[in-house]
């Protein structure tokens, strides 16, 4: 009697043991389902701190920010253009995308722009590195050129999505849809440079802007499975 008195406690013992492990392991992933759900708190960068040019990527966490050496890129025409006093911000996305931004702000002594003529000019196009995305601003006021490269390497992006997207030009002030890569760009209307067409033009059919804006329209375009990340963002938002 004694012996299987003391089995019953002991196996009271190791029940309780048991709830009260297994209490703690919910409460574990409870707190690990809470860390991965906090809200992104996006990128907002005043390039040059002056207040012409502002980006603002949304829905995203910053991992990284470090100045950078000065440095080179060539657009898709072979125009080589120049960075400096710049920084890389390493961001990462909601679907969980890894991807960077440069940015710099300096003289415009190393580009190639007429600046005796009226108004602000601007350059956007994509380059041969992944297709990454870029924009420079010269402004007349400062008399300096801002710059921007947005990482493409999944080619998730579209020039639209940099310029109207994130640095908040809209269709009246810059028409990139009739740009060609690395054209001179006016304000207030389309390209003032080469005829030779669009890189994208029309409707912005990127993975990434459809996945987000259109999710069916994502579907008919691109084959299921043609990019799984954004394939399990869409069904984990209840698409399939």
């Amino acid at each position: 009697m004694k012996f299987g008195k003391i089995l019953i406690i002991f196996l009271v013992i190791l029940i309780t043991s048991v709830g009260v492990v297994s209490a703690g392991t919910f409460d574990l992933i409870e707190e690990s389902s809470q860390s991965q759900s906090q809200s992104l708190d996006g990128i907002f960068e005043d390039i040059g701190g002056d207040g012409i040019l502002k980006l603002n990527i949304t829905s995203c966490n910053k991992l990284d920010e470090r100045n950078i050496p000065d440095g080179s890129f060539t657009n898709l025409n072979g125009d080589n253009f120049t960075w400096k006093n710049a920084k890389n911000i390493s961001f990462s996305d909601e679907m969980g995308f890894d991807s960077y931004v440069i940015v710099w702000k300096t003289s415009p002594d190393d580009y190639n722009l007429d600046t005796s003529s009226e108004g602000d000019q601007y350059i956007s196009g994509y380059t041969p590195r992944y297709q990454d995305i870029y924009f420079l601003e010269y402004s007349k006021v400062k008399n300096a050129v801002y710059g921007v490269i947005l990482g493409n390497r999944n080619q998730l992006y579209s020039q639209s999505d940099l310029v109207y997207g994130m640095l908040g030009f809209d269709e009246s002030q810059l028409d990139v849809s009739s740009a060609v890569t690395g054209n001179l760009l006016s304000s207030g209307s389309s390209s003032s440079g080469s005829d030779s067409g669009s890189h994208y033009g029309g409707v912005d059919t990127s993975p990434y802007s459809l996945a987000k804006n259109d999710p069916g329209a994502y579907y008919d375009h691109y084959e299921y499975g043609d990019n799984y990340k954004i394939d399990d963002y869409l069904e984990s938002q209840g698409f399939d």
